[in-house]
């Protein structure tokens, strides 16, 4: 079967660079000099899976069959559906797009980089300006991203589904395609280092401990800010929440949200997503509704505590100062006594040494809750974590942005989720910040992002991200204590976790809290 019909593209649009045939079809793409002197080839919105509308609604997702014309992959596929900054999107969404440095031959066999994008698995799109993978493929890598479903769609589990984990199925076959079809833009098969951010990074942890058949499909792992700390439902408990998000979609079964208009279904899982904290049982999972389940089939376990059968892949890890910020901003105005009744809906009798180790200071409780969030979600569950793992690297991004993408005024002069993505992608210069104005680099800042693009495709290359480019400090090796860490600020410095964190009593309430991983 031929798709040709499916990619017809304008008369001006041509192909910039040669056309490689790959197993999927030939396809050329465009140039990008913005990096003068170097020179990017860009090769936006392949499509690797079939649409996901219609019938192939909550079904696994389908390899495209071969095409013979040339695909010019000059412009970005449709973002999965959603609402917000990203929305309306489309059902017809699983694109992937490669950046590889002009005129690489396919015998070159460079470093593959794959980023997992974040947005809480209900938002997001491989085609946002931030994620340009222009300057990391400068660095002599080959760098991929890709769009998997989102919010009901890529996760709603119910009694008559067949399957679960859409989302996740839908990275798969997208890391599937790389394993097929990288070596003709010059990359290696082998040497596949996944990267992500948040959801992002919570895929890749999955991928990496939980899910037999990703394993072999990667060689190591980046992941900022893994929400580790997050329980998973199990696979009856989704299917009760899923059954309660049908009901209140207006449906019965699934054969009625099947047929349901897709921008009506969106609506319905973002209504859902806001409410859940007032209907899930676990207040904790309700921070990503939307999240993958532990399904005993696509996922067998969660990330943490990690199985002893885990591949020993390298491992780098970190989180930001201030992770916990944004998830606890909407606090500010609440009476001190919503504190403990927080704490008490989280850690049920865990509450009173909680609130010893962190005090209410002060009639405003989004400071210790942001920083009972950022240690237990983030910090001590990846300390945690990197224990199961012989070559792993831990960092803190402590650098006080020079600007606030976020919009939220608790995060200026912080470093709160997600604020390290534009040092490591080095594109603030892309960014178009709340109050409209763009973002600019100091000068310190371009020398802390050009070392952390450093840092991570080193990783990428060679396992260590110390080994290949110069780097201002050698990363130490996470030791058996869980304290080797580099503090990403400029200076960069490496030593041990001094933050006054308190692991030692995290690790004995344990991650997560509440057990909701037995089946």
């Amino acid at each position: 079967m031929c798709l040709c019909a499916s990619f017809q593209v304008n008369a001006q649009e041509t192909c910039q660079t040669e056309v490689l045939q790959t197993p999927a079809g030939p396809v050329c793409g465009v140039l990008d000099d913005s990096l003068n002197p170097v020179s990017i080839e860009v090769f936006r919105g392949i499509p690797f899976a079939q649409s996901v509308a219609g019938e192939n609604r909550w079904t696994a997702p389908k390899p495209r069959p071969k095409w013979t014309s040339t695909f010019v992959a000059s412009r970005f596929g449709s973002a999965c559906a959603q609402s917000g900054f990203y929305g309306p999107g489309s059902e017809d969404c699983l694109f992937l797009n490669v950046w590889r440095p002009k005129d690489v031959a396919s015998q070159e066999k460079l470093p593959v980089m794959v980023f997992i994008h974040g947005g809480g698995f209900y938002s997001g799109s491989s085609s946002d300006p931030l994620y340009d993978g222009s300057r990391l493929a400068s660095k002599n890598v080959i760098f991929i991203s890709f769009n998997y479903r989102l919010g009901a769609l890529g996760f709603l589990t119910t009694a008559s589904s067949q399957g679960s984990n859409y989302g996740l199925l839908d990275q798969q076959l997208a890391l599937r395609w790389v394993q097929d079809n990288v070596g003709v833009f010059g990359g290696d098969p082998a040497r596949v280092t996944l990267v992500g951010e948040s959801a992002g990074a919570i895929s890749i942890g999955l991928h990496l401990t939980a899910m037999p058949e990703s394993k072999k499909l990667f060689s190591g792992a980046i992941m900022e800010s893994n929400l580790l700390g997050i329980p998973f439902r199990n696979l009856s408990e989704e299917i009760g929440d899923s059954d309660l998000f049908t009901a209140m979609a207006g449906c019965s079964d699934i054969q009625c949200l099947k047929i349901m208009n897709v921008k009506d279904l969106v609506a319905a899982s973002d209504k859902f997503r806001a409410q859940a904290g007032l209907v899930l049982k676990d207040h904790l999972a309700s921070v990503d509704v939307w999240e993958p389940v532990i399904d005993g089939q696509t996922v067998r376990l969660p990330a943490l505590p990690v199985a002893q059968d885990t591949p020993q892949k390298p491992v780098l890890i970190g989180f930001n100062q201030y992770e916990g910020t944004i998830f606890v901003a909407p606090f500010a105005g609440l009476p001190a006594s919503f504190y403990p009744e927080w704490l008490y809906s989280l850690f049920n009798n865990n509450m009173k040494s909680i609130m010893q180790a962190y005090p209410l200071v002060s009639a405003n409780p989004v400071e210790p809750a942001a920083q009972v969030f950022t240690d237990y979600v983030f910090d001590c569950s990846a300390a945690d974590f990197v224990s199961g793992f012989a070559q792993a690297y831990r960092y803190e991004f402590t650098h006080k942005p020079s600007f606030n993408m976020l919009p939220f005024k608790e995060c200026d002069n912080k470093a709160c989720h997600t604020t390290e993505l534009p040092f490591v992608f080095g594109n603030a210069d892309l960014l178009v910040l709340p109050n409209g104005e763009k973002a600019k680099f100091t000068a310190d800042e371009v020398q802390l992002s050009e070392s952390m693009q450093r840092y991570w495709t080193n990783f990428a290359k060679t396992g260590n991200p110390s080994s290949g480019t110069d780097v201002p400090v050698a990363w130490p090796l996470a030791s058996s204590t869980k304290s080797g860490v580099l503090k990403l600020a400029w200076p960069i410095i490496a030593g041990t976790s001094t933050a006054g964190r308190q692991c030692e009593m995290w690790n004995k309430i344990g991650y997560p809290p509440t057990g909701n991983i037995s089946q």
